[in-house]
């Protein structure tokens, strides 16, 4: 079964989507590094690994979930 256009512009927006909200604790993640010019790197409090771990854990269970299609044993609706 082809996606249609509908499934197409869904999932681009959903990819979209997630590829910002696990841009955020990357680039927060990248500053606590000793750069060059930021001075002395500081260190990130507990809560925030902690959400970070909880919201890349969650995008990978999204990313290794199937999506959901119709299986060949559903009933199709004939058509008279």
């Amino acid at each position: 079964m082809a996606l249609s256009q509908v499934d197409v512009m869904i999932s681009s927006a959903v990819v979209s989507c997630l590829a910002s909200t696990v841009s955020v604790p990357i680039s927060v993640f990248l500053f606590t590094l000793p750069l060059p010019y930021l001075g002395v790197a500081s260190s990130l409090p507990p809560g925030f690994v902690a959400g970070a771990v909880v919201l890349l854990v969650g995008m990978l269970i999204y990313g290794s979930t199937p999506l959901l299609t119709p299986s060949s044993t559903d009933p199709q609706p004939s058509v008279d």
